[in-house]
């Protein structure tokens, strides 16, 4: 395999999974969220360095099935995309069982084609009180679906009843062994 090289179908999870290369493939989308909205992620470009975690809110990977051996595409990580599931797991989130309760990760898997049809954000978390952007956009547009409005919140959310489907680390691990 070879690692991703950041383009078009490279920008982000949304883009990535409307490629034509996973349009007939099964996959999910990964939103990994906790109960105190707050996970620590090693490996992110965005941390201090490799070994320094980043407490997001959320993240979002694909959970690539098309293998006899799942793969994680993760964009934000130094470990490069795709990467072996359980090893892309085992540098992200190590020790994850050692955590406090509220930032266990939690992984909410919605399959890619729903994803598709369902996903929308027209990026108004990224903004402050006043309306300016915590930080520069990214340079594409948002996947901004306006009969769909904005739903980023449902997706990654740490609460049952949203899309897909919400399951712990250890059920994420059965899962991708």
């Amino acid at each position: 395999l070879t690692t991703l090289s950041i383009s078009a179908e490279g920008r982000n999870i949304w883009w990535l999974n409307r490629s034509a290369r996973f349009q007939d493939a099964p996959r999910d989308v990964v939103f990994i969220t906790s109960q105190g909205a707050s996970c620590p992620l090693f490996g992110m470009r965005a941390a201090g360095g490799p070994e320094e975690p980043i407490f997001w809110d959320y993240h979002v990977v694909l959970l690539d099935r098309c293998q006899d051996e799942p793969l994680i595409w993760d964009l934000d990580s130094i470990h490069g995309a795709p990467l072996d599931a359980r090893l892309w797991f085992s540098r992200t989130i190590p020790d994850w069982n050692r955590l406090p309760q509220a930032h266990r990760p939690l992984f909410r898997l919605v399959s890619g084609p729903d994803f598709e049809r369902g996903f929308s954000s027209d990026r108004s978390h990224m903004h402050d009180l006043e309306g300016n952007f915590y930080k520069p956009p990214p340079p594409w547009d948002p996947p901004c679906q306006d009969a769909v409005g904005m739903v980023l919140d449902h997706y990654r959310s740490a609460q049952e009843g949203g899309p897909g489907e919400l399951i712990t680390a250890a059920k994420f691990l059965r899962r991708i062994s």
